[in-house]
């Protein structure tokens, strides 16, 4: 079985098959070009804040296994291997060997439900915006800004983290309806790495 190793960014995915590493651009018609090619494989990544969603759908869809194994776990290997450098070619020949020697002990992933991702989108969005706020309040406050003016630069993230927070709402209410909600009896068993 071909089992790839992907080093997941922003704009490009560099990927390691067990002889070869590519680069694909991170954009769907170049994900799936890439991964039509490799029908059965399977597909190891890192999260990387959502940006390895896009490969794990699209691979997902075409029939791959797919797993999404922790940062931490994929560190000590690195140091179990010690490979010469850190480079996204390196990191994905590391994601593939631990896929290779681990594939047995991981859980496969699977696409949260639509109102779930939902969910855990919104929950990122307001996190990220309220970083945002915290620190731009830090930053005018510092530049001695009166209090009228501190308050109208800072109104719209306040308007957009009460949207976020107002959406949160509304789907945590629809959440127990989920009646598609089946991820328990959905998983395999769960294993433990060690």
């Amino acid at each position: 079985m071909i089992s790839l190793g992907a080093d997941v960014a922003k704009d490009s995915i560099v990927i390691f098959d067990g002889n070869s590493t590519f680069t694909v651009a991170n954009k769907p018609t170049e994900l799936r070009k890439f991964l039509v090619q490799h029908p059965g494989a399977r597909l190891a990544v890192e999260p990387t804040g959502g940006m390895q969603d896009l490969i794990c759908q699209i691979a997902f869809k075409l029939g791959m296994t797919v797993y999404v194994i922790q940062s931490s776990w994929i560190r000590s290997h690195r140091r179990g291997i010690k490979p010469r450098g850190k480079t996204d070619k390196i990191d994905a020949q590391t994601i593939q060997d631990f896929l290779v020697e681990r594939a047995d002990h991981l859980h496969i992933w699977r696409p949260l439900p639509k109102l779930l991702a939902e969910l855990r989108l919104t929950l990122r969005q307001r996190q990220g915006l309220a970083k945002d706020l915290s620190r731009m309040r830090q930053r005018y406050r510092a530049l001695k800004l009166a209090k009228a003016h501190l308050e109208a630069l800072l109104k719209p993230l306040h308007d957009l983290i009460q949207m976020k927070d107002d959406r949160l709402k509304e789907l945590l209410e629809d959440i127990p309806n989920l009646a598609s909600l089946e991820l328990e009896s959905s998983r395999p068993a769960q294993r433990s790495v060690r």
